[in-house]
């Protein structure tokens, strides 16, 4: 099952709740069918081909980024 609207709504709001809550960044990380959230920076390599996650400060600013490096192969 692909990401959805819907699934990065709910994730949306749950990032907003974490990083007012702990006042700290926090990561909104795309899986292949779902988003988590972390602390933690992911790894580039674990990130699905073409996303890119995102750290959010408490603010919801973008800070940081970090691209996939997954690439298709020919």
């Amino acid at each position: 099952m692909p990401r959805t609207e819907e699934v990065f709504a709910a994730t949306w709001k749950d990032l907003e709740w974490t990083v007012k809550h702990h006042n700290k960044p926090a990561w909104l990380v795309p899986l292949e069918d779902a988003y988590r959230i972390s602390f933690v920076k992911p790894d580039a390599a674990c990130l699905p081909l073409g996303a890119t996650s995102n750290l959010y400060d408490p603010d919801l600013n973008i800070v940081d980024s970090v691209p996939s490096s997954k690439t298709i192969a020919i």
